[in-house]
């Protein structure tokens, strides 16, 4: 018992360490793969695809889910959503993401 409270956090640890196995030219491929779902009115799909993506850090998928969210497109709107997703990319620099965020703002729709 003693072995699996010291090793439960080292496991926790490597799975957040480790993260996504996915290259960018993955991502991206992937990332086209589910705009051309968009492309083809398979909105649910689409998200589902773009979610995946985006939970692993793919700064384009996050701004694709919050158009999403945004739009109504193979999920409830949520404005709320849309607006994480948005921070998201905007905290890792993405100046499209912040001047979406402005963008909302101004709307009022956050």
């Amino acid at each position: 018992m003693k072995t699996l409270k010291i090793m439960l956090p080292i496991l926790f640890a490597l799975v957040l360490l480790t993260g996504c196995n996915k290259s960018k030219e993955e991502m991206d491929k992937e990332f086209r793969e589910a705009n051309k779902k968009v492309d083809q009115g398979q909105f649910s799909e689409a998200f589902s695809m773009f979610e995946d993506l985006a939970e692993d850090g793919h700064i384009p998928s996050q701004k694709a889910l919050a158009v999403m969210y945004v739009e109504g497109l193979g999920v409830d709107r949520d404005y709320d959503k849309a607006k994480e997703w948005l921070e998201k990319a905007a905290d890792e620099g993405d100046s499209e993401a912040k001047s979406m965020l402005r963008r909302g703002e101004r709307e009022g729709l956050w």
